[in-house]
């Protein structure tokens, strides 16, 4: 994973943690069970940043679901103050209790959240469901006793009053679609590539038909989602999570949804849910896809107009979904459309107009 992940950055060891939530996916890894905390001894695991309160372990490959994947921690304690305070010493890694979004401690993971990941992972057991792709969760383990009184004794002004936990996940890379990473595929896309080993022509092809297959069942993952409840229909929709910051991209261009904790069960009008879900979500993974095609060009030497490139963007899309079971993509006269259904409303379809050639 080393060549996917860059250099590391920082460095971890175990301590022992109190209660273990786990998975039940039989995933084992060094360090299962434990808590993960950075350390200065250079002797300790490396690892890249994942954002404010995650890290990404370079050394640990993890066989599953038929992909390799790197281990992710999520709550090794916060990079950044809440409220523009000083830590004491800058370069550590802080846990405290003030509550983020009600349900987390700062720089920690919350046992609402971790619950939600679980249940999510449980719904895809090989890392995958109805064509929408997941960083499974292993594993949450409390932080021990001593770790959770300092963390108490410190908030600003609304005190966190759950449990204290670390979260471990698989991760396919360290590269988000857009947003939240040192290198995204929408800003660092040549960067990417060449750390994909993305080097000729038809392995970009194949890159792309992935990135608009998964990007594609992301975005259409109300109606993938769909399920009998307890008030009738509902589905998953993104709450206080995105496309293009939370979705981790794979060497081969598999969009692997990573905040697992922000979808929610809803119910409501199945058109005006995978509309706004779609609407929501399609600018992000266009430009993904918009990029990929200028890289195409540059490769090749052959420049295209927009128009030219509009209807390269169409035959891909509409080759990439020919085997899709809840997204047709359908030709009419004034370019692509998407027509979405579920096996559960089988005469409920939404059109979805995507490209105008």
């Amino acid at each position: 994973m080393n060549r996917v992940l860059g250099k590391a950055s920082e460095r971890y060891r175990t301590i022992p943690g109190q209660e273990v939530i786990a998975s039940g996916l039989g995933v084992s890894f060094p360090g299962s069970g434990q808590i993960f905390e950075r350390t200065s001894d250079p002797a300790g695991l490396p690892a890249v940043a994942d954002g404010n309160r995650g890290a990404i372990l370079t050394d640990i490959a993890i066989d599953y679901g038929g992909r390799t994947w790197a281990l992710g921690l999520k709550g090794v304690g916060a990079r950044v103050g809440m409220y523009q305070a000083e830590w004491g010493d800058p370069g550590a890694l802080h846990l405290r209790a003030e509550a983020w979004f009600g349900d987390s401690p700062w720089g920690g993971q919350g046992d609402v959240n971790a619950s939600r990941g679980l249940e999510i992972t449980a719904l895809a057991p090989l890392g995958h469901w109805n064509g929408f792709h997941i960083c499974p969760v292993i594993e949450a383990v409390e932080f021990p006793a001593e770790h959770v009184a300092v963390a108490q004794s410190h908030f600003w002004y609304r005190r966190y009053h759950g449990k204290f936990l670390q979260e471990h996940r698989l991760m396919p890379s360290n590269v988000r679609l857009f947003h939240q990473g040192e290198r995204t595929l929408g800003q660092h896309l040549d960067v990417v590539l060449q750390a994909f080993e993305i080097d000729d022509e038809a392995a970009l092809e194949a890159f792309v038909a992935r990135v608009i297959e998964t990007g594609v069942a992301a975005a259409t993952l109300y109606a993938r989602s769909l399920r009998e409840g307890v008030e009738g229909l509902e589905g998953l929709i993104y709450s206080d999570v995105w496309l293009d910051k939370d979705s981790v991209v794979a060497p081969d261009g598999t969009l692997c949804f990573a905040d697992l904790e922000g979808l929610e069960w809803e119910g409501g009008s199945f058109e005006r849910r995978v509309r706004n879900e779609f609407d929501r979500n399609w600018y992000e993974l266009m430009f993904a896809i918009d990029a990929l095609l200028h890289a195409g060009e540059r490769r090749t030497g052959r420049p295209r107009t927009q128009r030219e490139r509009r209807l390269a963007a169409m035959a891909r899309l509409d080759l990439a979904l020919q085997e899709d079971p809840f997204v047709r993509p359908e030709r009419t006269s004034v370019g692509l459309d998407f027509v979405v259904s579920s096996p559960l409303l089988p005469k409920n379809t939404v059109r979805l107009h995507v490209i105008e050639a």
